[in-house]
């Protein structure tokens, strides 16, 4: 038999519409009427208002109606003669359409999200229009789409200027330069958020100051001005601690930890990541505080320190889970797949890791997937799986490339690299070294090209350029100590020592001429 609820529904679409146009327009716009109206009084009735668009925020008070704003809205559209008015008809709208966009952005359903802020964003003009582009824009940027967010972040900072909107032209120019940024760190990214700056003076919106400057920090470091990016974010922190800005010296001091981590100093950065925890644990700012956790964690399994990194890795999903964050526990375990892969648990580092793809691909973020892909096939490569390993590292690769990630094309590019050389294929290995150290020349990662620089220098030993192997190897090594990255040392000897049994080659001395 049919059961209840299924009685109701028909069997064909076109029967469903045939009826449904059998139905006078009036009686269907009080049909979709009274549809919204249960759906609402089922839930609560009516939310509040969200927060005005001009703000730039989404709405922080959730509602038992959010995940069903967007439905209430399409029925809201069709009850169009149910209205007494147009204006009480287009407050409906505007309300349930922010709603489920914010909704949406929340959860991770871009494409839902994207579509919401489309449809209110033909409900206004002006200024409010321009704030509903600026957060497409923000949701492309979510999605990974970096040129598409950077091309509109660019109109509503031209709009926003026409319009006389000083701090909301900053805020739009501002998003210009971070997403120009990740694309490909250069001169103009630095004038474009010297930009920004130059605007944020004219307001009193000390945040967005704060974020400009420490986005121009990590610039002026990407560009090779490294003395600036430290100037920068010296004076964010004097300045914090001034006005007794808590949360921004934090900020300033995770950026701090990473231009230290790239250099090699990473007890230095440990410091400032710990020193960022406490001052997080002190303002309530929980989501924050993980990503402390997480940095702190991932620099300490950089050491070797694993036991601590364990300890850092709990406390950080503790946070994580408190705060609800799916896209924070998704690349909780890209870290923990570090670990594992450390202690010589290379399947179950490659087990975790598959769990963080979905998990990524699940909540969109397509530039944490492009990570844990990478990272998958490292571990396919510990495991030998060379097949896999090639085939997980180009799947990242074409996802760096479409985002326009140059750091990730260049780490696929050295993975692949030690690959093809494993593999036998030394034109090929030799060429993707050659692409991979070029980049890494002009946005130097102490650890990074110290780690291909050394491997390039095992190719050259295997392909009896002794000179040019002892000169990568070297370089290569003395990056390495640098940074204190003992267990990637280790793991070149070890591959030297195998290349020297199966060649008859003597092996490369690590003391500086």
């Amino acid at each position: 038999m049919i059961g209840a609820e299924a009685a109701y529904l028909f069997r064909h679409a076109l029967l469903r519409d045939a009826a449904y146009e059998l139905h006078l327009p009036s009686d269907r716009a009080r049909l979709h009427m009274l549809a919204a109206q249960l759906i609402e009084s089922g839930l609560g009735g009516r939310p509040p208002d969200p927060m005005p668009l001009e703000r730039m925020q989404r709405n922080k008070q959730p509602h038992p109606t959010d995940p069903f704003a967007f439905e209430i809205a399409q029925h809201l559209q069709c009850a169009r003669g149910a209205f007494s008015s147009d204006n009480e008809l287009q407050a409906a709208l505007r309300l349930y359409l922010q709603r489920a966009a914010e909704y949406s952005t929340a959860q991770y359903q871009f494409n839902s999200a994207i579509e919401a802020w489309r449809a209110l964003e033909l409900l206004w003009s002006g200024v409010r229009r321009e704030c509903c582009r600026y957060q497409i824009a923000d949701v492309l940027w979510r999605m990974g789409d970096l040129v598409g967010a950077n091309a509109l972040a660019k109109q509503v900072a031209a709009a926003m200027s026409g319009l006389g909107q000083t701090h909301l032209q900053a805020i739009s120019v501002l998003a210009v330069g971070v997403s120009s940024m990740r694309i490909a760190p250069t001169q103009q990214v630095c004038a474009t958020l010297n930009e920004a700056l130059a605007l944020f003076s004219q307001t009193d919106d000390r945040h967005g100051r704060t974020v400009a400057l420490q986005t121009l920090a990590e610039a002026y470091q990407h560009t090779g001005e490294r003395v600036q990016a430290l100037e920068v974010l010296q004076a964010i922190i004097d300045s914090s601690q001034k006005d007794g800005n808590t949360s921004a010296e934090a900020h300033a001091r995770i950026s701090l930890s990473v231009w230290q981590r790239r250099a090699g100093d990473t007890i230095a950065a440990i410091e400032s990541l710990r020193y960022a925890i406490r001052q997080f644990q002190r303002t309530g700012e929980r989501s924050k505080e993980a990503g402390a956790w997480s940095g702190l964690c991932v620099t300490l399994a950089e050491m070797g320190e694993v036991h601590t990194a364990l300890e850092a890795l709990k406390s950080a999903r503790s946070v994580t889970l408190a705060c609800g964050d799916r896209r924070q526990e998704a690349q909780l375990l890209t870290i923990e797949s570090r670990i594992l892969r450390q202690q010589g648990r290379a399947k179950d580092a490659a087990e975790v890791l598959s769990r963080a793809v979905s998990a990524l691909r699940e909540c969109g973020d397509r530039i944490g997937e492009a990570s844990a892909l990478s990272a998958l096939g490292v571990c396919y490569f510990d495991m030998k799986a060379y097949a896999q390993a090639k085939e997980a590292l180009l799947a990242s690769l074409r996802v760096n490339e479409s985002l326009g990630l140059q750091s990730g094309v260049a780490s696929c590019t050295g993975n692949l690299a030690i690959i093809e050389h494993r593999l036998g294929r030394l034109s090929a290995s030799a060429g993707l070294f050659e692409k991979c150290l070029a980049y890494y020349m002009k946005d130097p990662d102490v650890r990074l090209q110290g780690y291909f620089q050394a491997s390039r220098g095992l190719l050259r030993l295997e392909m009896r350029d002794f000179d040019g192997a002892h000169s990568d190897w070297k370089h290569g090594l003395q990056l390495l100590k640098g940074a204190k990255a003992e267990p990637l040392i280790e793991q070149l000897r070890a591959a030297m020592s195998e290349i020297c049994k199966q060649h008859g080659v003597s092996p490369l001395s690590e003391n500086p001429e």
